[in-house]
């Protein structure tokens, strides 16, 4: 008898059924706030321009920008994007162990 009601079999009928609403909202929520976040990362990276400067422009492209003092529309949108793509990583695990 100990055992079953450590395990919580000895719940009744409606505090399983608010568990299991519980936990499907969660996930649900979780779903939603994914395709949200996902949405916005397409958003960002889609608002970014291409750079067509190889591998010198990623290697010294940066030094031209960074002494122009405060940081430019496509440096925001990089760190944007970083903050975008860590949020939506975060949700994506949280969704998954919801499940």
């Amino acid at each position: 008898m100990v055992s079953a009601v450590i395990r919580g079999e000895n719940r009744t009928a409606p505090q399983r059924l608010i568990e299991v609403y519980t936990d499907t909202m969660i996930h649900t929520v979780a779903k939603i706030l994914q395709v949200v976040s996902a949405l916005i990362l397409i958003a960002i990276v889609m608002s970014q321009t291409t750079k067509h400067e190889g591998m010198g422009g990623a290697i010294g492209g940066k030094a031209q920008t960074s002494f122009r003092g405060k940081a430019g529309l496509e440096e925001q949108l990089q760190k944007y994007t970083m903050y975008a793509a860590i949020t939506f990583f975060v949700i994506s695990i949280l969704a998954a162990y919801t499940y």
